[in-house]
């Protein structure tokens, strides 16, 4: 392959780390040579025209709290090469903070002995900022399902509770991880057969797609 086409992969692979967010850094075992790709670069704000960055380069950019077990992580991969995905905080020059999702991936010689480990490396903030936000926007609709009166209950397609509210827990004198994920007729009959939908409100309702309403009994709640 000549001069002309290797820039253009080189150019390509740039490109794609770029839009993906990702990088990778490699070190090879043998020779004890570290390089970085661009993508890495950016990543964690390195130049790599004005400095060849190294290990400890990219240590400093690790969130403090982090990084004294990410240090370990690495020192044992140059101890004994293996597999692994991690995630950690980088923090750059100006205390904005990154997401950071770093897997693994070691090469080995034909005697199965490694000879490179590439880590390859993802900027995942938007994503967890998104996933955080998930969890304070679920965490908010609980608090408000609970302070409502009501029995609520709410169940999947299969007929599987998914969701509960502070009342209908106390009423069965159940906490949320008893219920979730159990099927309602078994919470509410002790069977683990299917009520018929002639006396399930709620199949009911999805079948009619309108709401439904019924009064049910059983001994098995008394």
């Amino acid at each position: 392959m000549n001069k002309a086409a290797d820039d253009l992969n080189l150019e390509r692979l740039a490109a794609i780390q770029k839009m993906a967010k990702a990088g990778y850094w490699e070190i090879d075992l043998e020779s004890g040579d570290f390089r970085w790709s661009e993508g890495a670069c950016s990543i964690f704000g390195l130049d790599p025209v004005e400095q060849k960055p190294c290990l400890n380069d990219f240590l400093e950019r690790v969130h403090f709290d982090d990084r004294d077990w990410v240090k370990e992580m690495h020192d044992r991969q140059a101890r004994n090469p293996e597999p692994f995905e991690i995630s950690y905080t980088v923090l750059m020059p100006d205390n904005t903070r990154k997401a950071v999702l770093e897997v693994n991936a070691v090469s080995t010689d034909n005697r199965g002995k490694p000879t490179l480990c590439r880590f390859l490396l993802q900027d995942i903030t938007i994503r967890k900022e998104a996933q955080q936000q998930a969890d304070i926007t679920y965490e908010s609709w609980k608090q408000l399902i609970d302070a409502i009166d009501d029995y609520i209950l709410i169940l999947d397609t299969d007929m599987r509770i998914v969701s509960t509210n502070r009342a209908i827990r106390e009423l069965l004198g159940k906490n949320f991880d008893d219920l979730v994920g159990r099927s309602c007729h078994e919470v509410f009959y002790g069977s683990s057969l299917d009520c018929p939908s002639v006396f399930c409100p709620v199949k009911e309702a999805a079948a009619r797609k309108e709401s439904r309403s019924r009064e049910i009994s059983n001994d098995y709640l008394q």
